[in-house]
């Protein structure tokens, strides 16, 4: 008779397989899903550092999550020494890492836009943001020890080590961006539906993703000990998934409304990502551009009052980057 530990263990290892796979398929659904927007938004885009952090949270994301279920079948397959796999080991802390950065940096760069008039709020998240990248880098340094074969031993308590400040932070961006909402509508009685589009979708896609996030890295502190290659492989899908879908909705949101213009001008009436202080620039001297709606619409993204937004500004404000918006649209 097979004894009860041993039946225990091949379920585990049966469940460790089944859960990496899906996330592997998953994130290949949600790039066949997204493929059309993605060739017509993105790589058909000017190249910026938004663009660059796609590709990286995208791919490379992908490609970590494959590696991390092909080490988990080959460390129960077959065991070798742990030099001749080292490169595969390095590979998938180093690819891990870097995909969590650059979805981290990601996540951290539409909460600076959101505060893009606040100097100490950019610097506090700047501040937060090294913080908790440099100890990152630490954690893994001391955490990760050679296991055998081509595995890596990693206790739960380190685990829960490492992702509790991750859900920290991920709490504190959730804040700033609840505190940038009730800012600017706490006073107002008209629903959000009435507030500019792109705007809209930037406050809405990081409320769910900060939530999201969050509840993942909460499932990996309690799932390691079940499966740690599982864990780890849904925690790289989701954090790629979040945020490439931040950057691809945005595009999608302002595409639609410059076709909307296009067909119907008259519903929208001009879009802006930075305002300029002056008067001299009329709009009746420069063509309409995508708006997030007319001028008094424009001026409560302002903290100190209105300000005369113009297409003709020479400087591109935070959205930009992300709506894939060039100053030769505007």
């Amino acid at each position: 008779m097979v004894p009860d530990a041993s039946i225990r263990t091949a379920v585990q290892q049966q469940t460790s397989h089944l859960v990496g796979i899906s996330a592997v398929c998953f994130l290949i659904w949600e790039i066949i899903l997204t493929i059309g927007d993605e060739i017509n938004l993105v790589w058909r885009a000017s190249w910026n550092h938004v663009k660059a952090l796609y590709y990286v949270v995208r791919y490379l994301g992908l490609a970590t999550v494959s590696m991390m279920v092909y080490m988990d079948f080959r460390h129960e397959i077959l065991s070798i020494p742990g030099e001749r796999c080292s490169f595969p080991v390095l590979f998938q802390i180093c690819a891990t890492w870097l995909a969590v950065a650059a979805a981290d940096l990601l996540l951290f760069l539409r909460v600076r836009a959101l505060y893009h008039d606040n100097r100490l709020a950019k610097d506090i998240l700047t501040l937060i943001f090294v913080l908790h990248t440099t100890s990152g880098i630490v954690l893994c340094g001391i955490m990760f020890s050679p296991g055998r074969g081509c595995g890596t031993d990693l206790l739960i308590d380190d685990v829960t080590t490492m992702m509790i400040p991750s859900v920290i932070v991920q709490a504190v961006l959730f804040g700033f961006t609840v505190v940038r909402i009730i800012k600017h509508h706490i006073k107002e009685l008209d629903p959000l539906a009435k507030r500019p589009s792109l705007f809209q979708v930037f406050l809405f896609d990081g409320t769910w993703t900060f939530a999201v996030i969050t509840g993942v890295y909460m499932w990996v502190i309690v799932w390691h000990g079940i499966s740690p290659e599982a864990s780890a492989a849904w925690l790289v899908a989701a954090l790629t998934y979040a945020s490439s879908r931040l950057v691809l909705n945005l595009r999608v949101a302002a595409s639609a409304l410059r076709l909307q213009y296009e067909t119907h001008p008259e519903t929208i009436t001009r879009v802006v990502f930075a305002p300029v202080a002056t008067l001299q620039d009329s709009l009746s001297t420069k063509p309409p551009s995508l708006s997030f709606g007319d001028i008094d619409e424009c001026s409560w993204l302002e903290e100190d009052g209105p300000e005369v937004f113009t297409p003709a500004s020479d400087s591109e404000a935070p959205w930009s980057a992300f709506a894939n918006v060039s100053k030769s649209e505007v």
